[in-house]
């Protein structure tokens, strides 16, 4: 992705990216950082079910929708 940006960037282009799916808090937490280092107008968090399942208390090394929420308004400030 950083090629991408570095290519996309000068273009004009919008950019955007999505974890592999199944990641931990860290993963969100990386994710967020590398989203806001590359400027990249959307970031998709794959695996609805995880998350589903970490806000139940199912998978508690996965990100819950708060977790999310948290990650959308970091990226909302930059």
């Amino acid at each position: 992705i950083a090629f991408i940006a570095q290519v996309a960037r000068p273009l004009g282009m919008a950019i955007g990216g999505e974890n592999t799916g199944h990641g931990s808090v860290a993963t969100l937490n990386l994710v967020v950082e590398r989203a806001i280092n590359l400027h990249l107008s959307i970031v998709e968090w794959m695996d609805e079910t995880q998350v589903v399942a970490s806000t139940r208390g199912y998978d508690p090394a996965g990100p819950t929708f708060a977790d999310l929420a948290v990650a959308a308004t970091k990226l909302g400030r930059n």
